[in-house]
């Protein structure tokens, strides 16, 4: 009765993941990088820029 409870319609179970601050982060600044808001050459913000503009 318990696996009945975690199993989705069609015996699929849907995997559930953590993604740490640090990583969605990262990913936004590459997403930032792939659609040009930053290009070779350009001065990334510091730390504490990052820091604010993330809130953390």
């Amino acid at each position: 009765m318990e696996q009945e409870k975690l199993s989705r319609p069609g015996g699929r179970k849907r995997e559930i993941t953590r993604v740490s601050i640090v990583d969605q982060i990262c990913s936004s600044i590459r997403q930032d990088i792939a659609d040009g808001i930053w290009k070779a050459g350009d001065k990334l913000p510091s730390e504490a820029e990052f820091a604010e503009t993330f809130a953390v």
